[in-house]
């Protein structure tokens, strides 16, 4: 089972949400947004998703380095 977790939950973290939850090999462990609970670091990511803004950046990459997880960052519009 592939762990995510998604950083910036506007249309392309909704999305991606979406599809890992109609899989049965993909589960989203975490969602982190200003408007979201808090992340539980207990579970760790196999990869990191990051649709946030530039300011973001920094913590995508030490968390993703600390879990030592695979990190897309990703832009829209």
């Amino acid at each position: 089972m592939t762990k995510l977790l998604l950083i910036g939950y506007g249309r392309m973290g909704k999305m991606i949400d979406d599809v890992a939850g109609a899989r049965s090999d993909v589960r989203v462990v975490g969602r982190i947004d200003p408007l979201l609970p808090a992340w539980d670091e207990k579970e760790a990511p196999d990869a990191i998703l990051d649709f946030s803004a530039p300011e973001g950046l920094t913590f995508s990459v030490e968390t993703a380095k600390r879990f030592q997880s695979a990190l897309v960052i990703g832009t829209t519009g």
